[in-house]
């Protein structure tokens, strides 16, 4: 694995953490996936919510279908561009990644693509 990449992943986890200081995060890294877990005792998955996945092949961040499947629908940026979402809600929201655009809506849900 590159050093690179794990800098950024923790980069990210802290990222959140900064964000929401009510809630507890970290990462499970996986062959192909990375998941970012948020919950009370978040040394297992099955006590924890995967909010979260990275893809590790280019660093892309998707929403979690579950705790074992990522949906590739919901785009959250990149690890190189996480500093430009704001982190404080459920979901990402972009504040000033100008490469992300509206895509379509479900519910109160908004998700992104990239332009």
């Amino acid at each position: 694995m590159d050093e690179t990449y794990l800098t950024s992943i923790i980069y990210f986890v802290n990222l959140i953490k900064d964000h929401q200081k009510n809630n507890k995060w970290t990462f499970e890294l996986g062959r192909k996936y990375d998941k970012i877990i948020q919950g009370e005792d978040v040394r297992f998955v099955t006590n924890g919510e995967v909010r979260y996945f990275v893809e590790r092949s280019t660093g892309n961040i998707y929403g979690a279908r579950s705790n074992t499947t990522p949906h590739l629908g919901w785009y959250f940026g990149n690890l190189n561009r996480c500093h430009l979402w704001d982190w404080n809600g459920f979901h990402g929201v972009p504040t000033n990644d100008p490469d992300i655009r509206p895509f379509k809506t479900y519910g109160p849900f908004i998700h992104y693509r990239l332009v």
